[in-house]
């Protein structure tokens, strides 16, 4: 059954599969999942693929101060502009109308607006 599976999906299977999942519904799961990767994770896992690349890249940088302040720099730069992105997808709704609103609403706001939480 294994060799038949492993024909049909093009996936090579565990000698053990049928032992590791031993009912249909159980099987039918696992050969999904491995076929139709999760859409959610798939999308970001070139993202995440490249920052596990980039944290054994920094693992290596020796104890040359320069270097280390210029990344630490362009790196900052990059989780700025990378916040700025979400912080612009998602605009603050001001409270409409400021006499009527509360303080809490009035410190959200300016929280949001702001990036100050």
């Amino acid at each position: 059954m294994r060799n038949r599976l492993n024909a049909a999906s093009g996936l090579r299977l565990p000698a053990t599969l049928v032992f590791d999942y031993p009912t249909p519904a159980e099987l039918a799961a696992y050969l999904r999942s491995e076929v139709v990767p999760d859409a959610a994770g798939a999308s970001d896992a070139p993202v995440l693929a490249g920052i596990d690349r980039l944290e054994n890249l920094l693992a290596a940088v020796g104890s040359d101060d320069e270097q280390r302040t210029r990344i630490t720099l362009r790196l900052n730069d990059m989780l700025a502009k990378w916040g700025d992105v979400r912080v612009a997808a998602e605009p603050a709704a001001a409270p409409k109308d400021l006499e009527a609103a509360s303080d809490e609403e009035i410190f959200d706001f300016l929280g949001k607006e702001f990036g100050i939480s």
